[in-house]
């Protein structure tokens, strides 16, 4: 990433390699790179090159810091970072990328307990995954938003979009595992 001009691919060199680090265990290596990622992550220079990426990579530095530091037992600055993410993704009108920040905030929210503040943040990034037709967002909603729903005790809610979110992982040939906390 170091070696590369532009600072757009740099930031997404970044994110990549963080996010891979982050599921891989390597913590340090994650939240070196995610923090590298946004601090040379810059708007202006991204709005030019917009088509070239299908996500905002400072979003995307945002919302797997969130899951890190989650992982690290920071859910306070997790939470932070998935709402830094959702108010850039917000700003930046990007549907998938407000849809990922979505499923980022509700997920703390959702780890946290806070099914009040989960629910209607995944409901948002579900709206917005549908409206789109973002497929692998509306898969991890569908799995968040069932099960925000079920621990709620809104059983006859929860069972359509897990039973959509287990559809969609195996029609997307995804791990079972990886169905409804991707």
């Amino acid at each position: 990433a170091q070696r590369m001009q532009e600072a757009v691919p740099r930031v997404v060199a970044h994110w990549v390699v963080g996010a891979t680090a982050v599921w891989q265990g390597h913590y340090a290596t994650a939240r070196e790179h995610l923090e590298q990622g946004l601090a040379q992550w810059d708007w202006p220079q991204y709005q030019g090159q917009q088509t070239r990426y299908p996500v905002v990579p400072g979003v995307q530095c945002h919302a797997y810091l969130a899951v890190l530091l989650w992982l690290q037992g920071y859910p306070d600055r997790a939470l932070a970072h998935a709402q830094s993410a959702l108010t850039l993704a917000h700003d930046v009108a990007h549907p998938y990328s407000l849809a990922q920040a979505c499923a980022a905030v509700g997920l703390c929210y959702l780890l946290q307990g806070a099914l009040p503040q989960a629910v209607p943040v995944f409901e948002r990034g579900l709206a917005v995954s549908e409206t789109a037709h973002l497929l692998p967002s509306m898969r991890a909603l569908h799995g968040r938003l069932g099960a925000a729903y079920a621990l709620a005790a809104r059983i006859d809610e929860a069972l359509p979009l897990l039973e959509r979110a287990l559809e969609q992982t195996v029609a997307m040939q995804q791990p079972i595992n990886y169905a409804p906390y991707a």
